[in-house]
């Protein structure tokens, strides 16, 4: 990054695992309020290199209102000029409403789309979680903090320099809590030391996430929370080595993404004095205390490295989750320049970016290299594609980013429960119709000009392939909505726990576009209780797919979109299940309509009698939905079903016109 101020993945599943679900992201022009439309833009299918800058005045305030006049790039020397330029103001983090409901920010809705706002940041939230065991609460608060600030289109990933990643990136809060609140490592209970040799997981960590994220046109911070900061050098003899190395990868990388690191030590202001520290021992030895003062010295420079040298800071105070508010506001807002792409090294090397203003005051941070994108061969890495599946598809799943080329959304589901212990996942895909291009165009073959290509895949927190659902549907098949729209319905087997879900969609002509979400399988056979996901039935029947997909799992067609009309016939389907090993007994069922002003407008009451459940422990609920009585906005369906002391709770989120 360029710095001007006064004073101090291979990109396969296995490596995009660690931001794995990032939602699509894709580069549009934004004209900021007052900008001038004289201004050089972004435009579509320009083939231009995109810069994120970011800007800060000497009290780190981000700077706005700058043009394209007010900045120079120079690439191996020499001065580029820039074609395309925006600002962009992240969308501010929704205050507290008097009404209350707080489920609009902590509940996303189930249908995942391509076609969201690219104006948010993408925050990695990493625990290192070398600290006391006193310090671990506050570790927490200060992780919640950053999950409160995040505004409505950024997306937060939680991961540890140990271990997988906790969550990928999301703009569900309840995940992110979820991945937060699971029990952490504090010192004295850390894993083998061999299994991160020198301290060098946590720069590989680093290094994985910045070149995952190094074409991805958003603002990026990294908020380390821990006590120690990444060690760049030592002075011992067996470490110096590879910690030197590891550092040269990762700050490469990170100049590449334009990465910003903040350091938040969860430990307050430590003092060398024994009674704040020991409780009253007996007062130590002027050179103890000289040695202590000494590596608390060396401990605050090490953890100041990385911020200082990325354009971030550290945040070192009693109370430091009051401080975590400061990184938001100074991350508000940036620019996107665009530059012609520089010409290929005959050395290989990356080519050096700078970045610069007029002011010299200011801290500019931007990227400072850029290495061209090399090809990558798909054979091999989704085995259980067929060899006859369009190659734009293997990409589409494949990249960092999803597609945005043709809109999509996708909700994924899972339904019931299988002999094996595994559970039916009902993939739900809402596409938008596009004529047939001519023959022979955009790559299709006739064969391919009346159908539309689907591929769905479910990978782990490693990125390793689970299960794949291949089809071809005819056009002459799928039922067009009056909204141009149309559904398609696919279906993976998937085990117990938390899996990554992409869906990818090629229309003919090639046309593609791709999302990627999550599923939360329950244990349906272990399980006391447990329920499907909440699905919504409109009657309109209108969805494509394999003849007997699901058979008698899923008895309709449900609507993958999540808008509907007064006139609209809307009923929720649910199916509940009990353990496999244990007789059934009553399950009470309780359901809770509310709007956006948290207003309770539909509750009701109701049970599942013992001899519902089947051989197979399930019983389906339905209920309808009072839509010509609900007015214009957003709504919370939310179902509790209850055995005993064990409940457990689905939600659902749709919208009335």
């Amino acid at each position: 990054m360029s710095k001007h101020i006064l004073g101090p993945m291979r990109r396969t599943l296995g490596i995009v695992a660690v931001v794995i679900g990032l939602a699509p992201v894709a580069f549009q022009a934004r004209q900021a309020p007052g900008q001038s439309s004289t201004q050089p833009r972004f435009r579509a299918g320009t083939d231009l290199l995109e810069l994120d800058v970011s800007v800060l005045d000497p009290l780190r305030r981000p700077v706005r209102g700058l043009t394209a006049r007010d900045f120079t790039v120079v690439v191996n020397g020499k001065a580029q000029p820039i074609v395309a330029f925006t600002e962009v103001t992240v969308p501010a983090t929704p205050a507290a409403t008097a009404s209350g409901a707080s489920w609009m920010r902590e509940y996303s809705p189930d249908v995942v789309s391509n076609t969201t706002t690219d104006d948010g940041r993408l925050v990695i939230l990493m625990f290192n979680p070398a600290w006391r065991v006193s310090d671990t609460a506050m570790a927490y608060k200060i992780a919640n903090t950053v999950v409160d600030e995040l505004g409505p289109a950024d997306l937060g990933a939680v991961m540890s320099t140990r271990g997988r990643l906790a969550q990928g990136f999301t703009t569900d809060r309840v995940r992110l809590r979820a991945a937060i609140n699971r029990p952490m490592t504090a010192v004295g209970e850390e894993d083998d030391p061999a299994a991160c040799f020198c301290g060098t997981c946590v720069h590989e960590r680093i290094t994985t996430i910045a070149e995952a994220l190094a074409t991805t046109r958003r603002r990026k911070i990294l908020l380390n929370v821990g006590t120690l900061g990444v060690i760049l050098e030592t002075s011992n003899p067996v470490c110096s080595l590879p910690v030197k190395e590891a550092s040269r990868r990762m700050l490469a990388a990170i100049d590449r993404a334009n990465l910003t690191v903040y350091q938040i030590d969860p430990s307050g202001i430590r003092t060398t004095a024994p009674t704040a520290e020991a409780g009253g021992i007996p007062a130590m030895a002027p050179g103890a205390v000289s040695m202590a003062y000494s590596a608390e010295a060396a401990r605050i420079i090490d953890i100041m490295r990385l911020p200082e040298l990325t354009g971030g800071r550290i945040m070192v105070s009693n109370f430091p989750d009051r401080e975590v508010p400061e990184a938001f506001v100074e991350t508000s807002s940036y620019y996107l320049i665009g530059i012609a792409p520089p010409a290929s090294r005959a050395d290989s090397a990356d080519s050096s970016l700078s970045v610069t203003t007029r002011r010299k005051d200011l801290l500019v941070m931007a990227p400072r290299s850029y290495a061209e994108p090399k090809a990558v061969a798909a054979a091999g890495k989704l085995e259980l594609i067929p060899p006859d599946m369009p190659t734009t598809l293997w990409p589409a799943i494949d990249n960092v980013l999803a597609s945005r080329e043709r809109p999509l959304a996708v909700a994924a589901t899972p339904i019931a429960m299988l002999p094996d212990g595994k559970a039916a996942v009902a993939l739900l895909v809402d596409g938008e119709w596009s004529p047939v291009p001519p023959s022979g165009l955009g790559g299709s073959t006739p064969s391919q000009s009346d159908s539309i290509s689907l591929v769905a895949g479910a990978f782990d927190a490693d990125g390793k392939q689970l299960a794949m659902h291949v089809q071809r549907i005819l056009r002459s098949q799928i039922e067009r909505r009056s909204d141009g729209h149309f559904a398609v319905m696919a279906r993976l087997v998937l085990e117990p726990g938390q899996h990554d879900v992409r869906v990818a969609l090629e229309e003919p002509g090639g046309a593609h576009g791709s999302v990627y979400t999550y599923v939360d399988v329950p244990d349906f056979h272990k399980d006391k209780v447990a329920l499907s996901g909440l699905l919504l039935d409109s009657g309109s029947g209108a969805v494509a797919g394999e003849s007997g997909l699901f058979g008698d799992e899923l008895p309709f067609a449900p609507a993958p979109w999540r808008t509907f009309g007064k006139d609209d016939y809307l009923t929720a389907w649910v199916r509940v299940f009990q353990a496999a090993g244990e007789r059934p007994e009553d399950v009470e069922l309780a359901v809770r309509l509310v709007n956006t002003k948290d207003d309770v407008v539909m509750s009701r009451a109701s049970s599942l009698q013992r001899d519902q459940f089947g051989d197979e422990h399930s019983a389906q609920y339905r209920i309808n939905l009072p839509v010509a009585d609900l007015g214009p906005g957003e709504y919370l369906l939310t179902i509790t079903a209850k055995r005993g002391e064990e409940q457990a709770r689905g939600h659902v989120r749709f919208a009335m016109r």
